[in-house]
């Protein structure tokens, strides 16, 4: 990695964080990352499984929050 990488990294770190200083908006991205994070978990396994299945599947269980 170049040091011009790794300064768009850190920018991109940089403004993520300054985005999500809210505790609440740092909640929010996390939990509507979950079904990116559960479908790369199980392609790594080469489990077969929908992204828009986990996408409404979570859906389901903010509504019954």
């Amino acid at each position: 990695m170049t040091t011009k990488d790794m300064k768009k990294v850190q920018e991109a770190i940089d403004k993520w964080r300054k985005e999500h200083a809210d505790i609440d908006k740092c909640r929010k991205a996390y939990l509507d990352n979950i079904p990116e994070q559960v479908f790369a978990s199980m392609a790594f396994e080469g489990e077969d499984v929908s992204l828009e299945m986990l996408e409404e599947y979570l859906k389901t269980l903010k509504e019954k929050k």
